[in-house]
């Protein structure tokens, strides 16, 4: 037993000093995986001790600050995804700036680089767990670290597989990205999976988390059932598998309500809203201060006045006036936008406090209910307009019951969507996702697109993905380029 427990913390030491490089995902001693299984599960304390610590820092990888005051984690890939589109505003020139005039996107630049590092990081730090893991662990702790570790991956990949390429449709046989799942496949040398193989290690290791999840109970701080629910169900709806999309968001929005028109007014800045299927607490230990999401993003803070961060004075974030006048008077999502006057369109969506707090919000469940009723309308129109009513007469009390069918459904579907998940980060991926390239370049008057983001890009064009990084183009031998570079 002291044999073994001296292997495992040799591993555990091997893996954390290999993190930077690359990952040599083989064991290198002789104690089989057997073994291994049968001593985590007859003494899984001391597996714990040494996975705890890896999965804790899951969720501070995630909030990191990297360096920079525009790359701080999730929440800086979410608003520099979100500004690539068509609906966010950047007022002003400053950080995000190149993300909004959609000049960030080379080898070289340094949100292509931290991103794929911030990524990474996940996959080894989740490899690490995973190589520890027996099989079928019995020990409600290692159910659970198994399931986020699982989760955690998966979730790293679907965001890096979006990002440096185009979309799973048509595009299966293209170039993703490298794949690490300690599978022993000879793919997992650095080389570049296929987006087809990319996926299907997504799909195999949400599907893994999930089952895991619904054997534990964890908090909506931690990748939990729901989450791992909600981001299949997102990655099946964009192999276009509807049944299965369909099927795994109902699952995320079980055990969870819509909030109040009240609560929704509340500035988007409390894991405690009913909504939030997964966020992070951000406290007086944790905060990044001026390199943080609301700091970007809220123009106010919480008590009306205007907000001592970046997103205050410097550089506001308006709502695309053409999509803010598209929304009914009704509808209590027009209030989180200024309606008129100097700032109008500027959002208070997202409201901040004095103190440099404001906790993140990663998922909330009125997505599961997009998804859902986009889902359903390829396979089941009248349960998509039941779906999708559900949500949005809680928004605003005079919508009434769609009547739209075939593409008018799903016009409908992704227009509510753009309100609902506004400076979320979800927009871009779904422009993605159906093909629609971004155009800010319309004569309406209420078009309020700056003058350096006037830009118009197919769908097809490469400024949608990022190159692959010089970090990895430097570290990687047997990392292959193709016409995206």
């Amino acid at each position: 037993m002291k044999k073994i427990l001296i292997f495992l913390l040799g591993i555990s030491l091997f893996l954390v000093g290999c993190q930077g490089d690359f990952l040599d995902v083989q064991p290198t001693d002789q104690i089989s995986k057997t073994t291994l299984d049968e001593y985590a599960n007859s003494s899984p304390d001391a597996v714990v001790a040494l996975t705890e610590p890896i999965v804790n820092g899951f969720y501070q990888t995630m909030i990191d600050y990297q360096g920079n005051h525009d790359v701080f984690g999730q929440k800086a890939v979410d608003l520099a995804m979100d500004l690539q589109g068509m609906d966010m505003v950047q007022t002003i020139f400053h950080w995000f700036g190149y993300d909004y005039q959609m000049e960030n996107r080379d080898y070289n630049y340094r949100r292509v680089n931290r991103t794929w590092e911030f990524y990474y990081q996940l996959i080894f730090g989740a490899n690490e767990v995973l190589q520890l893991m027996p099989e079928s662990p019995d020990d409600p702790k290692l159910i659970s670290f198994k399931g986020q570790a699982l989760g955690i991956r998966a979730y790293a990949y679907f965001y890096l597989i979006r990002i440096y390429q185009f979309t799973y449709d048509g595009h299966q046989q293209r170039l993703g990205v490298p794949l690490y799942r300690l599978t022993g496949s000879e793919i997992e040398d650095g080389r570049r999976a296929t987006v087809e193989q990319v996926y299907e290690g997504i799909i195999d290791d949400f599907e893994k988390a999930y089952e895991l999840l619904t054997q534990v109970n964890l908090s909506n701080s931690q990748f939990n059932k729901n989450a791992a629910a909600l981001y299949l169900s997102d990655a099946y709806l964009t192999m276009k598998n509807y049944e299965r999309a369909a099927f795994y968001a109902n699952k995320a929005r079980e055990g969870f309500s819509l909030m109040s028109k009240a609560q929704y007014t509340e500035g988007f800045n409390s894991v405690d809203n009913p909504e939030v299927i997964w966020g992070c607490p951000i406290t007086p230990e944790n905060t990044n201060y001026y390199a943080s999401y609301l700091s970007h993003i809220a123009h106010f803070l919480v008590n009306g006045d205007i907000a001592q961060g970046y997103g205050g004075p410097y550089a506001p974030k308006a709502i695309y006036g053409v999509l803010y006048n598209q929304i009914p008077a009704s509808d209590i999502r027009k209030m989180m936008w200024v309606s008129s006057g100097p700032e109008q369109y500027v959002n208070r969506k997202f409201l901040w406090y004095e103190d440099f707090l404001g906790d993140y919000q990663y998922a909330r469940v009125a997505e599961a209910y997009l998804i859902e009723a986009e889902a359903l309308a390829h396979t089941n129109e009248g349960q998509a307009r039941q779906v999708l009513y559900d949500l949005v007469k809680e928004r605003d009390s005079q919508y009434q019951l769609s009547t739209n069918s075939g593409q008018a459904l799903l016009d409908e579907i992704q227009f509510q969507k753009r309100i609902e998940l506004w400076g979320e980060g979800r927009a871009q991926f779904d422009r993605k996702r159906l093909k629609l390239g971004v155009d800010r370049t319309g004569n309406e008057p209420d078009n309020n697109h700056t003058p350096g983001g006037r830009l118009k890009f197919e769908w097809n064009n490469k400024v949608f993905v990022f190159a692959m990084p010089m970090l990895e183009i430097d570290a990687n031998p047997n990392l292959v380029l193709d016409d995206n570079q």
